[in-house]
């Protein structure tokens, strides 16, 4: 699939030379001028152009890349836009059922009204 291997990321992060490194597919490496490792796509959408950001190297490893890269296409196929627009709301509806759960509520409750007791 790609032309990425792992001993080669590892001879980049060790070198950290600023560039976009391509795997293949429109998956990329970018390596930015203070030796941060990002993996990327970019895509075409109807407003212009956008950025799917995968995660940084080496928390994010080139099999995951891929694999985040490949669901990104599946969904890019099933109609989906913008893939960074199903992250955001993913990401938020985890927010609202972390934050308004009753149990956070009735803390926040309690810590407020525990001193006129």
């Amino acid at each position: 699939m790609g032309k990425l291997t792992d001993a080669k990321l590892r001879g980049l992060r060790a070198k950290s030379i600023p560039g976009k490194w391509a795997d293949g597919e429109g998956l990329l490496l970018k390596i930015t001028k203070v030796g941060g490792m990002y993996w990327q796509w970019r895509i075409k959408t109807p407003t212009g152009e956008t950025t799917v950001s995968f995660g940084a190297y080496p928390e994010v490893g080139l099999a995951e890349a891929r694999e985040q890269h490949r669901k990104a296409k599946q969904q890019r196929r099933d109609g989906v836009v913008n893939p960074n627009t199903l992250k955001r709301q993913a990401k938020l509806a985890q927010e609202l059922d972390t934050n308004s759960g009753f149990e956070v509520v009735a803390r926040e409750w309690f810590n407020v009204r525990k001193a006129d007791w």
